[in-house]
């Protein structure tokens, strides 16, 4: 069974989304940014909370299969309090990744 880290996933890492007041756009670090809390996921679609520089932000990122989502899902409930850059780090089936 091959593996694939999280960070050679298409669109990882995801952008956080929201609207930002002019001149307030965070500069976002992944580095920087702090694993807080695991959301929600549906189907594909999983959704996360991190903390940079004392502000709250959600992210969202969309898998290529379910499968991935899932794997996503507890990569993160298993490591909040770190950064999300090192979830990068992590591997996942590559397998599932086709399916």
């Amino acid at each position: 069974m091959r593996k694939l880290r999280v960070r050679d996933l298409d669109e990882w890492p995801p952008q956080t989304g929201g609207a930002f007041a002019p001149g307030k756009m965070p500069r976002l670090s992944s580095g920087d940014t702090i694993m807080r809390v695991f959301l929600k996921r549906t189907g594909r679609r999983i959704q996360f909370g991190c903390l940079l520089e004392g502000t709250s932000y959600v992210y969202s990122y969309e898998a290529s299969t379910e499968n991935i989502a899932e794997q996503l899902e507890s990569i993160i409930k298993n490591n909040i309090g770190k950064s999300l850059f090192s979830l990068g780090d992590f591997e996942i089936d590559e397998e599932m990744v086709k399916k």
